[in-house]
């Protein structure tokens, strides 16, 4: 599966933007386009990745598996979802397991320590009939992702019924609004082929206990509420879906999309601003520099002051899908476009998940659609720090351990190597041995059920304690000593 970052460094020197190629270390999720991908700042270094539609065997499928990508490892992990974890202290009914349904356009904003994804679309048990997903009440479903030990999804609690709410739909803009910790939606397209220019917000409703008693976020109930302008004659962007929007001080920026064209759908090369000042209204931006060829699906990203542009899908595209590899900057002050420096091997692809990384001046993204249509299967960076715009393409260095807690950990002078044994992950208790050596980098698994492993489990010889986390330990000379831990 195709991962990227951009890092966009100082943009006053005039560096040239600049893609990296990536691969990642050990295990990778399928190829995928139509997935959504998401940074949460209290989970730092991690990039998660949801859903999507997949291709294997010339069938098509879509999913409800999300991947953490650790940016300082260079390595994927899936994220599993136990019911229920050792000490764990939510109430008995929050620990039934629940997952999502599969789906793929759908949209997701991280919100403060987790992440919340709404709609898009599945298939019906014949695997061919598209469907919309729904909560029970008919709105288009949201559902809570909370990441953790052990992470963990819930439905969104929602107030207030399906008339006064947005219909289910997939092609949507998902945006956050950090100052308001509001969720906004934008458009998209309905089951019927209806294309929509609706605009939502969606806001917690404060319990009444707040502050009294321990309230998790996913507990916390929604409601939504329009977020049109109030008279009906105002202008506003045409009905559209595969747009993107991003947020940026008290209004919403909405770029390009698929809309429709007299008897056709075109792509859109406009921009549009929904300013929630005093009065609500929509505008169009008419940038005085030349503006990005039309195009829907394409990755829009903010980082600073300036919204960054790669990619999509629109007439000037190349191969059968019609996909784009030109990058762009607009600069929310000036209402400048400009085009960033490419090369040859600049990724050339639509439906394009990207994520700036909190605090940072680099973005990440991963998957898309290639000329052909299909599911890309690459890892990228985009950084400005080069003199010149090339892409590199970094190799994996083996396999790693599972990110976990309540391991052990040896550090073997002599040899210049690290051991780490036992401890807790998103599966539950582990009891296998991984050795670091610490010149090349690179990891190996010493005793384990992975099929790297040495020496595979069970084996009563090298499992020692057998499954346990949280052991005291205490190194004295070639030995490492533990004590007690949990089972």
């Amino acid at each position: 599966l195709a991962l990227l970052a951009v890092l966009l460094g100082d943009h006053a020197s005039g560096a040239p933007l600049q893609w990296e190629s990536l691969q990642p270390v050990g295990l990778s999720p399928a190829s995928r386009h139509s997935h959504v991908s998401v940074v949460i700042p209290s989970e730092q270094g991690l990039l998660y990745m949801f859903g999507g539609y997949t291709l294997s065997g010339g069938a098509g499928t879509v999913n409800n598996d999300m991947w953490a990508y650790d940016q300082a490892a260079q390595g994927w992990e899936e994220v599993q979802f136990p019911a229920t974890v050792l000490g764990c202290d939510l109430p008995a009914e929050a620990q039934t397991l629940r997952l999502p349904p599969k789906r793929a356009g759908h949209g997701m904003v991280s919100m403060r320590t987790g992440a919340i994804t709404c709609g898009g679309y599945a298939f019906e048990a014949d695997g061919r009939t598209t469907k919309y997903l729904a909560d029970d009440d008919g709105r288009m479903d949201c559902w809570w992702f909370t990441p953790g030990s052990p992470p963990r999804w819930d439905a969104a609690k929602m107030v207030g019924d399906s008339t006064t709410s947005p219909v289910p739909r997939h092609g949507q803009s998902m945006s956050y609004d950090t100052v308001e910790s509001k969720v906004m939606i934008f458009g998209g397209k309905t089951l019927k082929g209806q294309l929509l220019n609706d605009c939502w917000i969606l806001a917690e409703v404060m319990p009444p206990a707040l502050g009294k008693s321990r309230i998790w976020e996913y507990q916390t109930e929604y409601k939504w509420t329009s977020c049109n302008p109030l008279s009906e004659s105002s202008l506003k962007p045409q009905a559209r879906y595969g747009h993107q929007s991003v947020h940026f001080h008290m209004s919403l920026y909405v770029v390009g999309g698929f809309a429709q064209d007299g008897l056709r759908v075109a792509a859109k090369q406009d921009i549009w601003i929904l300013d929630f000042g005093h009065n609500t209204s929509w505008a169009e931006i008419m940038p005085t520099t030349r503006t990005p060829d039309p195009r829907g699906f394409h990755a829009l990203w903010l980082s600073g002051f300036k919204i960054f542009l790669h990619g999509g899908q629109g007439p000037t595209g190349s191969g059968t899908a019609a996909v784009l590899g030109d990058t762009w900057q607009f600069d929310l002050f000036t209402k400048e476009w400009h085009q960033k420096a490419s090369s040859a091997a600049v990724p050339i692809m639509s439906n394009l998940a990207i994520n700036p990384l909190d605090n940072s001046a680099k973005a990440i993204s991963f998957g898309g659609r290639d000329s052909s249509g299909n599911p890309s299967g690459r890892l990228y960076t985009f950084s400005a720090s080069k003199a010149t715009d090339s892409w590199e393409r970094v190799y994996p260095a083996g396999v790693r351990p599972s990110r976990r807690t309540g391991n052990t950990l040896v550090y073997d002078q002599g040899s210049a190597r690290i051991i780490t044994s036992f401890g807790l992950d998103g599966s539950g208790m582990q009891e296998d041995t991984w050795i670091l050596d610490l010149g090349t980098r690179m990891w190996k698994c010493w005793y384990g059920s992975a099929p790297t492993c040495t020496y595979p489990a069970p084996n009563p010889r090298y499992s020692g304690p057998g499954k346990i986390a949280f052991p005291s330990q205490v190194q004295v000379g070639l030995y490492s000593y533990l004590f007690g831990g949990a089972r």
